[in-house]
């Protein structure tokens, strides 16, 4: 879940089917605008596939980030031009600008800058009993450059 130009997206994923990512418009106050309300809940305004497993969701600049995880397996960061605004546009992991492979447990991101700050669920408790497990217990640090331009990725 994140918030970005007036709007709240909320995702989730489901093994078989995949993700779904939707998008609700917020009024000035952040409150869900009246004219999307249908027997007291929130009606998204968009929305669209996204690749199974996405933990955590951040926009910077003209990028959308999304960070995948499930289970020990290695992470992911997954990089895209943001197009939302394109017909019948999806976040799949074929669909993805650059794809960077990170330790397993990756949960939230946040890009701001060029810069993307990444927390890991393995630093939970829960996680450090298990000996065999990388624990990732601070704030990670990643600077993605560009290549060409401003925005283009290396």
């Amino acid at each position: 879940m994140t918030y970005h130009k007036n709007k709240l997206y909320i995702g989730y994923f489901d093994k078989v089917q995949g993700g779904q990512l939707f998008a609700y418009k917020l009024n000035k106050k952040g409150l869900f605008k009246k004219d999307k309300m249908q027997d007291g809940l929130a009606l998204p305004s968009e929305n669209w596939s996204t690749y199974s497993q996405i933990q955590g969701i951040s926009f910077d600049k003209n990028d959308i980030l999304l960070s995948t995880s499930y289970g020990d397996l290695n992470s992911q960061l997954l990089i895209f031009k943001n197009k939302l605004n394109k017909p019948n546009y999806n976040l799949d992991l074929s669909e993805a600008d650059k794809t960077i492979i990170l330790p397993p447990y990756m949960e939230q991101i946040i890009g701001k800058d060029g810069e993307i700050y990444m927390l890991f669920e393995s630093a939970t408790a829960f996680y450090r009993q298990n000996p065999n497990l990388l624990h990732m217990d601070r704030v990670i640090k990643l600077k993605v450059k560009f290549k060409g331009s401003e925005n283009s990725k290396e």
